[in-house]
């Protein structure tokens, strides 16, 4: 599984955890920039800094639980301030929620 494949799927599960409004506001323009295999430590992208302490100081242990779920082995996690040409190039921009989508297309056809 490459790195955005492993990203999108830890997004999808903290999605499922999280109040909409918190993963939308926190993780929406995230991206996992690399992953250092020799350490199992994954470096996520966010666009500023006050992002980077909020979501170090409330979710890294979040991340780090969801990512290893995901890979299977216990990892790292480092947040890192980029701009938004390398959260681009990471796929950032690239993340919907399928999760998001599918309910929004339930909810059309089951609220009247």
């Amino acid at each position: 599984m490459d790195r955005r494949h492993v990203w999108r799927a830890t997004l999808g599960e903290l999605e499922l955890s999280l109040s909409q409004a918190t993963f939308s506001t926190w993780f929406r323009r995230t991206a996992l920039l690399r992953v250092d295999d020799a350490t199992h430590t994954f470096v996520i992208g966010v666009a500023s800094g006050f992002a980077k302490d909020w979501i170090e100081d409330r979710y890294r242990t979040l991340i780090a639980q969801t990512l290893a779920k995901t890979v299977g082995y216990s990892v790292t996690v480092h947040v890192e301030v980029v701009g938004d040409a390398a959260l681009d190039e990471a796929g950032a921009s690239a993340v919907r929620s399928r999760l998001t989508a599918g309910l929004r297309r339930i909810a059309f056809f089951v609220v009247p």
